[in-house]
């Protein structure tokens, strides 16, 4: 859930975890990049359902799973990577804005977990995965509308993950460093040069890889929350990177 662009993490979630045997349903608001996603998918040999829904609707959430149900599909693995943030400071925002950000960030992910926990406890089994960015543990200056998003996107995983665990439903929160971000948050901060094109989508892919082990995970021992930076990250001074 949250394919916006063929390069993104989503995108290339859903054709590695096509190479693995699944088939792989993707949903976003962009029907482009699902298009195109979903014929990547289907050139290396997968197979791939394109869904356009608005995760914050819950109509549209309905029928990404009506979907699944007719389908006859038994959920595996699911992914909510919806982060629609901007920086900027609380007196510049009106709760038009604050309310769309928290559906798309939070009520989505609610809605979005809601079904998937419907679907796999059928099966007693499955991994559920909440993307969120570290920003939910280190605040930043013009980021507190972030900040308290991703706050709430972790306790909601904390919590979801004690209800259901009993069930055999693995649910995993993952905090993502905005760096990964960078191709996309560049015009926004010219001072800050992103990876190349090649590194990048490598870099994902490792990510993607990193969600399969997890996923792969018995229950006698299971992570339910880690985080992802680049190795080349600076922890004492956060000043130069860029945040959302």
């Amino acid at each position: 859930m949250g394919v916006e662009s063929e390069y993104g993490l989503s995108a290339v979630l859903a054709k590695y975890c096509a190479t693995q045997g699944l088939h792989v349903y993707i949903a976003g608001r962009n029907t482009a990049a699902l298009q195109k996603v979903s014929r990547q998918v289907l050139q290396n040999g997968g197979t791939a359902s394109a869904i356009v829904i608005d995760a914050g609707k819950e109509y549209d959430m309905d029928h990404l799973f009506d979907v699944i149900h007719f389908e006859g599909t038994v959920l595996q693995f699911a992914v909510y990577h919806v982060n629609n943030t901007i920086p900027s400071s609380i007196l510049a925002n009106d709760s038009e804005v604050l309310t769309a950000l928290w559906q798309q960030n939070c009520l989505g992910a609610m809605l979005f977990a809601k079904e998937v926990i419907s679907c796999m406890q059928a099966h007693n089994k499955g991994s559920l995965f909440l993307t969120g960015m570290t920003t939910a543990l280190d605040t930043q200056p013009a980021c507190m509308i972030t900040t308290s998003l991703q706050a709430e996107l972790k306790s909601f995983a904390q919590s979801l993950a004690k209800e259901v665990a009993s069930t055999g439903i693995h649910v995993v929160h993952v905090s993502l460093d905005s760096q990964f971000k960078a191709q996309r948050i560049t015009p926004s901060f010219p001072g800050y040069t992103p990876k190349n094109e090649s590194e990048n989508l490598s870099t994902l892919e490792t990510i993607a890889e990193t969600y399969w082990h997890i996923h792969q995970q018995t229950a006698d021992l299971w992570v339910h929350e880690f985080e992802l930076k680049p190795f080349k990250v600076c922890f004492q001074s956060k000043s130069t990177h860029p945040t959302l």
